[in-house]
């Protein structure tokens, strides 16, 4: 039983399927899987005291306590529990002087019992080697109880709140009030600045043309992962991107003709069992390149997604790859963005910069890796961690001179806040960012969930709707999603949204040698029949969605990129999808569904 907590935790912090949903495997699969340990557990601490698989400094009564500190967080009928049971065994486990290196026998054999259906052979010793060095550090660094632990992650809750003021519940809309614009003109988008929108690119240098799709490992379309179905050479809905179609792809989007790109990260393939740092920065750079090809003299700004470090999700400051990976962001892109030494200082600082990018128009990235659960070493960083702090000063400093000198800012990153993945201390930040300076912040540009989904940041004192965070539908097609871009549309005076226009190729018409051709999908303005895309607007178009079926199911249809009919939406789900819109922090998220 200890042996599959240790290897569980191992796996927390493991991105393995699911790429669009931003959650690891233990999230999804394995927490069902602890119940029916339970009933193995005297034969698992026996185990543990055997010589069979030789773990040091456990000794019969390491057993005897950890039976008695699990009791006191039974019965595991709930993630809390789990997550405390787990982190209890964790540090049972890794005691002062014990490294990976002394419990990866213990570990390799429990992969092989967990991971089927998957290929073990293939899949356990690069994955665990990549992970464990760094879970079994941070265990032992950590002073944290496993409550305050599981409190971090969103895996416990502090208690149900009876505070409503701050939650944004749905509204019913005055319809009476609502202005059709479908026969609005476009001329006032004829100059107007256009903003392209890309994230999420995972594109796999070995994708193999005829491989498998249905396979047994989490990503498919590579040679020796054996199953079924054939990948296409475009692209197939279970695994990433060839080449050859980001190529096409950004080849066919230089007809928009955009005067700003914004790429916010995640360049490398979903293998977090073959990841190395040297492969993960070349195919970081090769993404850059990409950029300067088809897009010579246009103004490119990245973020740094959670798969662009080595491994993916483990973002340190204190790590010497995370060092030479900020840097090395900074100097692929230096050209691009036009940074100068204050930018690439702040770069490899933390991964993060404000740049001018015109008169009366800013760029300000923030780097979203101190925000996920899943990077296990958000333990250590806390809310408190020097160069974070840093960062959240920076940006309230910079938006504070914005203002002062009269300009607007497009604000980018790669996570979006308020989903469980993320931790509150985080998503409180921004969403107070958004409300103290929403009148200059323009939009927040984010990727993640490979969904094209929105949040709305409100003044949670008033209620009042203050900026529309946009998180893009990938590029990649993993999983179930058909390629996609976005092009914004800004007024060059003004810098207010005024409308977006969404793109895809629809990969399952394209599986021969024809060139996949980019089609327009909708705009905002036309498909849900909008005035324009200020926070008001969007907040008229979110109450809309609770009385007019047809649009709910458009907004559903787009939001997994037309992949397929998202069927229908009972209250349950309606209630579920308002309530994250509206609350882009976790916690008031979890209190609008439970109230509503």
């Amino acid at each position: 039983m200890t042996a599959h907590w240790f290897f569980l935790v191992l796996l927390a912090g493991t991105p393995w399927v699911n790429g669009q949903s931003g959650h690891s495997l233990a999230e999804l699969e394995l927490y069902p899987i602890i119940g029916r340990l339970l009933d193995n557990l005297p034969e698992y601490l026996t185990m543990m005291t055997s010589d069979e698989l030789d773990v040091p400094f456990w000794e019969p009564e390491d057993a005897i306590q950890l039976q008695e500190d699990l009791e006191e967080v039974l019965p595991l009928n709930e993630d809390c529990n789990t997550c405390r049971a787990g982190i209890l065994a964790l540090q049972a486990l890794v005691k002062p002087g014990n490294s990976y290196e002394d419990l990866k026998n213990l570990t390799m054999q429990l992969c092989y019992e967990v991971v089927p259906p998957y290929d073990p052979d293939l899949l356990c010793e690069g994955a665990l080697d990549n992970y464990g060095p760094h879970v079994v550090y941070i265990m032992n660094v950590t002073s944290k109880t496993p409550l305050e632990i599981c409190l971090q992650i969103n895996q416990c809750y502090p208690g149900d709140t009876n505070e409503t003021a701050s939650v944004v519940f749905p509204s019913e809309p005055n319809l009476s009030d609502h202005i059709t614009n479908s026969a609005r003109s476009k001329e006032d988008l004829e100059g107007a600045l256009r903003v392209l929108h890309i994230t999420d690119i995972h594109v796999d240098e070995f994708y193999s043309v005829g491989a498998a799709t249905d396979c047994d490992m989490p990503l498919c379309c590579r040679r020796n992962y054996y199953g079924e179905g054939y990948a296409e050479r475009w692209g197939s809905y279970q695994c990433n991107i060839p080449y050859r179609t980001l190529d096409v792809y950004l080849e066919q989007l230089t007809a928009l003709e955009p005067d700003i790109i914004i790429y916010t990260g995640d360049s490398p393939p979903h293998t977090v069992w073959l990841e190395t740092q040297a492969g993960q920065l070349n195919v970081s750079e090769q993404t850059a390149d990409y950029f300067r090809k088809y897009f010579p003299g246009v103004p490119a700004f990245t973020s740094i997604g959670n798969h662009e470090m080595y491994p993916t999700n483990l973002y340190y400051i204190d790590r010497p790859e995370i060092q030479e990976l900020n840097t090395e962001m900074a100097r692929y892109w230096e050209d691009l963005s036009g940074f100068t030494e204050e930018q690439l200082d702040t770069m490899a600082a933390a991964g993060y910069y404000s740049i001018l990018v015109r008169p009366g128009l800013r760029v300000m990235n923030w780097n979203s890796n101190y925000a996920p659960s899943d990077n296990f070493y958000n333990i250590l960083n806390d809310e408190d961690a020097p160069e974070y702090v840093e960062m959240k000063d920076y940006f309230i400093s910079e938006l504070t001179k914005a203002r002062e000198n009269g300009e607007k800012v497009l604000m980018i990153g790669h996570h979006p806040t308020g989903s469980r993945g993320t931790t509150d201390y985080d998503s409180f930040f921004i969403n107070n960012l958004m409300a103290e300076f929403g009148d200059i912040i323009i939009f927040y540009l984010v990727g993640h969930n490979h969904s094209d989904e929105l949040k709305l940041y409100s003044d949670l004192d008033t209620l009042e709707p203050r900026v529309v965070a946009y998180s893009g539908a990938s590029m990649t097609t993993y999983t179930d999603r058909n390629p996609s871009a976005k092009l914004f549309f800004i007024d060059s005076e003004t810098f207010e949204p005024l409308d977006a226009s969404a793109f895809f190729i629809n990969i399952a018409e394209y599986g021969g040698s024809e060139k996949p051709m980019v089609e327009f999908t909708y705009s905002y303005r036309e498909e849900y029949d909008m005035e324009d895309l200020s926070a008001q607007s969007m907040k008229d178009f979110i109450d809309r969605l609770g009385s007019d079926p047809e649009l709910l199911w458009k907004y559903r249809y787009n939001a997994n990129t037309r992949f397929a009919d998202p069927g229908t939406c009972d209250e349950d789900c309606l209630n579920r999808l308002l309530c994250q819109i509206l609350n882009p922090v976790h916690e008031l998220d979890r209190a609008c569904r439970s109230l509503i």
